[in-house]
């Protein structure tokens, strides 16, 4: 066997599920965004860019593309050949071979993002409390999908992430920006709750 061929970082389906966690990080900032948009009855005819833009819509399948995005990220490297990953490293991760503790905060991530989708799918059914009580679990995941996608090494091989790869500047950027948003929206939120003074 080639030596070459047989490091982790060479292994294309290893690169494959790199870059479709990353894309699955980008889709994911997006739906937030549009989430906390629509939290907050944001009209896009009323304010920028002052045109009718289906947020709702996009929010739903920006939800149903991440969490397909997100279940393909770690599938993959169920068949690669270089680390032997078993579906229960996959489903429960703290045994993994490679990199457990940072795969478990992924891992905590996808099931909050199924349990968000799934229970959107049948919001009515559930009842508008119950499933915005369950719709908050996205916040949870937030914070577990950032940590996993800043210090996760992509090559799976032994060694720690490179904080300063490019790639992990996309994953900067998507943080900054939700947590941007996500400030906006509770100041907004303290603002309109304060009682106004005649």
């Amino acid at each position: 066997m080639n030596p070459a061929a047989s490091s982790p970082g060479d292994d294309p389906l290893i690169g494959w599920s790199g870059t479709v966690g990353i894309v699955a990080i980008v889709v994911l900032s997006l739906n937030i965004l549009m989430g906390l948009l629509l939290s907050t009855r944001y009209n896009t005819v009323r304010r920028w860019p002052y045109r009718r833009i289906p947020l709702f819509t996009m929010h739903n399948w920006t939800g149903y593309a991440a969490l397909a995005i997100v279940l393909l990220h770690p599938a993959l490297l169920l068949f690669q050949n270089t680390v032997r990953f078993t579906l229960t490293d996959v489903l429960l991760p703290i045994g993994s071979p490679k990199q457990p503790l940072v795969n478990t905060f992924g891992a905590f991530a996808a099931y909050a993002i199924v349990v968000v989708v799934v229970t959107s799918a049948y919001r009515r059914s559930i009842g508008r409390g119950r499933w915005k009580l369950l719709h908050y679990t996205s916040y949870a995941a937030m914070p577990a999908f950032f940590v996993h996608g800043i210090f996760t090494n992509p090559n799976l091989d032994g060694e720690a992430a490179d904080l300063t790869d490019g790639v992990k500047f996309i994953v900067y950027a998507c943080l900054i920006l939700v947590s941007a948003a996500v400030a906006w929206r509770v100041r907004r939120g303290i603002r309109r709750s304060r009682p106004r003074i005649a």
